[in-house]
């Protein structure tokens, strides 16, 4: 890596896998500013056919009802007369930290990107990975598809992200949810400040003390911000406050995944083809998953409780 004034950084990798969670904790740094889901502003215009998709404001300020201090009106009236590199640069410009971090999650806007970033700017990406099974139970939930549906959603996004990073050589990390969630602070202190080159600092394991212009994202990733409203929350979501509460950043995973799929799902989507695959390129053993299943299966069944989950 060159010694250049400011690195940006994509968090790439499928919806739910905790990118909300590590950009914001990575925010903690005053060298890193989190950006949140840039790919989904309005003036890129990248989501014509999702129009409901397009965000304007950081969520805090959405929940609050109140002006964002850095995407402010004036601000995004200037990006919608520039192309979508020239729009990016003046937002890299804008931000005075030597990290900058995308959270879109969206290969394909990395790639897009890169050409205008490349000659100025130290450009690395963070894979966000969750396990297939998890994926899929979210995806499942929220679009109403098949467990095979999208399973193949899951491994054409990772199989397509690690593809790109290969071709453009493109440095990255891989953090898995599962991991990072459980031991966040081993993981920003001895992996991703390094990878960053920057040092860890304690702001970073309470985020939420810090102020964030973060686009999009999970909304349960901001619970703990003072000034978050949980009333105002979408009726769809109106079930995070009790789910987290008294979580701590830290400690325990969310494993929901176990009681929600089936075994007849479990098989459909290990058994997709390049879904193996891909899952041991991301580093999970598929076989200790399945096993985990089957065991807490058979442990509800007898009512008992799995304390390993």
């Amino acid at each position: 890596m060159t010694l250049r004034q400011k690195t940006i950084c994509f968090i790439v990798g499928s919806l739910f896998s905790g990118s909300t969670l590590l950009g914001n904790s990575l925010n903690g740094s005053p060298e890193v500013i989190f950006l949140g889901e840039t790919d989904r502003l309005r003036y890129f215009r990248r989501y014509e056919n999702c129009p409901d998709y397009y965000v304007d404001q950081s969520i805090l300020s959405e929940n609050n009802h109140m002006p964002c201090e850095f995407w402010n009106r004036a601000f995004l009236t200037k990006l919608k007369w520039l192309s979508t590199a020239e729009a990016f640069l003046e937002i890299i410009e804008r931000t005075g930290t030597s990290i900058v971090l995308d959270g879109s999650k969206n290969i394909d806007w990395l790639i897009d990107l890169y050409p205008s970033l490349i000659e100025k700017y130290n450009v690395v990406a963070i894979v966000s990975a969750r396990n297939p099974f998890a994926f899929c139970s979210s995806y499942r939930k929220l679009n109403q598809v098949s467990a095979w549906a999208a399973a193949e959603v899951w491994r054409n996004v990772y199989s397509h992200t690690l593809r790109c990073l290969s071709s453009y050589s493109i440095p990255n990390i891989l953090i898995r949810y599962e991991d990072f969630a459980l031991d966040p602070e081993r993981f920003l202190q001895q992996k991703l400040t390094r990878f960053l080159g920057i040092p860890f600092h304690p702001q970073m394991m309470q985020y939420w003390q810090v102020p964030n212009y973060a686009l999009g994202g999970n909304t349960g990733a901001y619970l703990q911000f003072q000034q978050f409203q949980h009333a105002k929350l979408d009726p769809s979501e109106q079930w995070k406050p009790e789910y987290y509460h008294n979580k701590p950043f830290g400690g325990w995973v969310s494993e929901r995944w176990l009681d929600v799929l089936d075994e007849d799902q479990i098989a459909e989507i290990a058994s997709l083809d390049g879904v193996m695959a891909t899952a041991f390129n991301l580093g999970y053993n598929l076989t200790a998953l399945i096993r985990q299943h089957r065991d807490k299966q058979l442990l509800g069944n007898n009512g008992l409780e799995c304390k390993s989950c």
